[in-house]
């Protein structure tokens, strides 16, 4: 066996131990390099010994790992004694405040951190549909997917901003099911119509956010694949979760020692097909040797080639990625964060005035898993020595095929600071149409090869304040992961050409007829109904980030003449020198842009910057002018912003757009002149130069005096056959 593959799927392993300081048997698999360890309330004492044990673990590894935890809040709580007792999410969702969610994450990650954890698989993004569900219950913030899906991203993204991974569960929905998934495997029949209606709500905005990690559910979906459950279900991982959803990051399995799999599949074969399947790391939270066999097999598979060595790479990488990102050395306890005052505040702002049926605390779902073990280990010493060689969670049920539950027969197939009123501002006489801001929402990498906006947004998941203002909420949504991930514009469409609700529906509609599917137009879909959960659709304000290979500096992009993005445009003009504001004011143009699903909607455009890259100068430009764009908003829910004729706007008008030369075969024959190169918003006069031809022939402009180029030579439009466009230069008054 290969050294380094069995290195790398000894990687995809997060493991349990028993003990309370690092055990032999942890100590073999940390040498043989997984990749993380979870921590159960067997291994707690206090925060002092957490601390201590979290440091030796890492300390033993010698290499970046993580070390994680549930602690979800409620019932679902490992750290207890010495750290603040989380209320239920139940009790949180009662509140329904996506600010107080956010700082119940916050407490959670700074706790979290205070004693070196990495990685919390909180939170429960399961809607709570039935009452009878055994195992969810108040772990779900609500019975409505839309407040699951606020409060969750809220409370991820609190976590993650402490510098604590979030993993959202049970993907793609635990909510509704009758037996728990610990010691029974649960079916559910809900057809895809259903599933995008109510359970895969929260997990879409999980996928927008970006959320560090999502689990999957050992739930079986039966109108989705009716032989496997989703963590081994390539018809949901891959299908839903990574090509319909769009998600890049890091798939995560329940515990594979939970009955649901044990019993049905056996542990090692479910981390094979799991594999295979999509899910790139495996919790085994019990048993030592099951983790050992499944390094084992996943190594040994991965020596034939083939699939399985291809998604033994991707996931060690995704792993790698996540643990880089994620894991911190050991670092010394910081534990006078715990219990502190502003924490308990939290927790009795939750609390306050609930019914006590949402603010009392029961058992543990999960803590079955105890006697689930002892059941194993006793099924193990009846089979005694000399019988079947594999243990007891390996044997597969009587009747059924290899890897397939018996009797089936059937082959498988937010960032915001507390809420202030809104001031009488002097101006505020002056205003027309004033409709305050509630939410506002930037979505950035809405093409793969632009990485300014990407990468903004993972720095104001780092330092949310930056992008925080007082009287509004923001929100931040990534617009094309599987594109990102391969540094190209597009998959198979345009993103930005794809949110014109009527013409996609009947192109999706087209393409659905064909058998085929477009993963632009489902992100497309999956965004909008993001914006729609956030409250941004129809009222809030939508920012999209974008670069330019052209020279256009910094360019504000409107579809509209709403009083409210012209006032806009002016207000940055005057404190951001050098913006220029660029609009399609036709109102019978096609609406196909992200920023167009708003009437309060703008398009930063920054350049120039190669594709591919990130240019340090325009990316701090960028979040200077997003940073412009805040503060205005914050001023007009003030009431500080005149709508009064006072202020000046520069505009430049879209006129049309110019090819490039062809010839018969419409061919490209000539380039942008080096003279009109990098002159955007630059007047062109009759005569000037626009192409050279191969053959040295200049062609030149002979349209009226004044109209001014912009986006000369962007390499994004050589496609759409537009070697720039033609404005109109105005000025108005607001």
């Amino acid at each position: 066996m290969s050294a380094e593959l069995e290195r790398q799927a000894a990687s995809l392993l997060t493991v349990g131990f028993h003990g309370q300081e690092v055990s032999p048997e942890l100590q073999a698999l940390l040498r043989r390099g997984v990749g993380g360890v979870i921590l159960f309330r067997r291994n707690v004492e206090g925060p002092e010994q957490v601390a201590h044990l979290v440091a030796e673990i890492k300390h033993a590894a010698g290499r970046p790992l993580v070390v994680a935890v549930d602690q979800e809040g409620g019932v679902v709580a490992r750290l207890r004694r010495g750290f603040t007792r989380v209320p239920s999410m139940r009790a949180l969702g009662a509140r329904g405040d996506v600010v107080l969610a956010e700082k119940i994450g916050r407490l959670l990650g700074r706790e979290l951190r205070a004693v070196g954890i990495d990685v919390d698989y909180a939170p429960v993004l399961d809607v709570d549909s039935n009452p009878d569900n055994p195992v969810i219950g108040d772990r779900s913030f609500s019975r409505d997917p839309h407040v699951v899906a606020r409060l969750g991203i809220a409370l991820a993204q609190g976590l993650e901003a402490e510098g604590v991974a979030s993993c959202g569960k049970h993907f793609p929905g635990h909510g509704d099911t009758v037996q728990d998934s610990h010691v029974a495997l649960p079916r559910l029949a809900h057809q895809m119509e259903r599933l995008d209606e109510v359970e895969l709500v929260p997990f879409r905005a999980a996928v927008a956010a970006n959320l560090a990690a999502l689990m999957t559910a050992h739930v079986v979906f039966e109108a989705v694949d009716p032989r496997y459950p989703a963590t081994m279900s390539r018809a949901v991982v891959q299908g839903i979760l990574r090509q319909r959803l769009g998600y890049a990051g890091l798939v995560v399995s329940d515990d594979l020692e939970m009955k649901a799999i044990a019993d049905h599949y056996g542990c090692v074969e479910a981390a094979r097909l799991g594999l295979l399947a999509g899910v790139d790391s495996f919790l085994c939270c019990h048993t030592a040797d099951l983790a050992h066999a499944i390094i084992d097999l996943l190594a040994r598979e991965a020596g034939a080639g083939g699939e399985p060595r291809e998604r033994l790479n991707q996931a060690a990488r995704r792993v790698e990625a996540f643990v880089a990102r994620w894991g911190r050395p050991p670092t010394e306890p910081r534990l006078e964060v715990l219990q502190r005052d502003e924490h308990l505040a939290c927790v009795e702002e939750v609390l306050e005035g609930l019914e006590p049926a949402l603010t009392a605390l029961g058992d543990d779902p999960t803590a079955i898993m105890a006697q689930v073990r002892e059941e194993r280990e006793q099924r193990e010493r009846r089979a005694g020595a000399g019988g079947d060689q594999r243990s007891a969670t390996e044997k597969v049920s009587p009747g059924s095929e290899e890897g397939a539950p018996a009797g089936t027969g059937q082959e498988g197939t937010a960032l915001r600071s507390p809420r202030v009123a809104v001031a009488s501002g002097p101006y505020s006489q002056g205003i027309v149409d004033h409709h305050r801001v509630e939410h506002l929402a930037i979505i950035g990498g809405t093409h793969g090869n632009e990485l300014t906006g990407a990468w903004l947004l993972e720095r104001w998941r780092r330092h949310a304040d930056v992008v925080r203002r007082p009287s509004f909420q923001t929100h931040v949504l990534l617009g094309n992961p599987k594109a990102l991930q391969q540094v190209r514009r597009y998959i198979d469409q345009d993103l930005n050409r794809s949110f014109d609700r009527d013409a996609v529906a009947s192109e999706r509609a087209d393409v659905a007829t064909r058998g085929e599917r477009n993963y632009e137009y489902e992100r497309a879909l999956a965004l909008r109904g993001q914006l729609e959960t956030f409250r941004v659709i129809p009222d809030g304000v939508l920012v999209d980030l974008h670069n330019t290979t052209a020279n256009m500096g910094v360019s504000l992009i409107f579809v509209n003449q709403s009083p409210f993005n012209l006032k806009l445009a002016a207000w940055m003009q005057k404190r951001q020198p050098g913006v220029r504001a660029y609009c399609w004011l036709d109102e019978s143009l096609p609406r196909r842009s992200a920023s167009s699903v708003v009437e309060r909607g703008v398009t930063i455009e920054v350049g120039p910057v190669a594709n591919g890259i990130v240019r340090g100068d325009l990316f701090w430009k960028t979040e200077q002018t997003v940073g412009g764009v805040l503060d205005f908003v914050e001023e007009y829910n003030a009431g500080r912003v005149a709508f009064d004729g006072a202020d000046e706007v520069e505009l430049f008008i879209h006129e049309r757009s110019v090819d490039f030369p062809r010839d018969e075969r419409e061919r490209i024959r000539g380039f942008i002149h080096q003279d009109l190169q990098d002159r955007d918003y630059l007047p062109l006069e009759p005569g000037a130069p626009l192409f050279e031809t191969l053959d040295g022939e200049t062609l030149r402009y002979d349209g009226p005096p004044g109209l001014c180029p912009v986006f000369i030579n962007e390499a994004a439009y050589y496609e759409k056959k537009i070697a720039f466009s033609l404005t109109r230069r105005e000025v108005r008054r607001i």
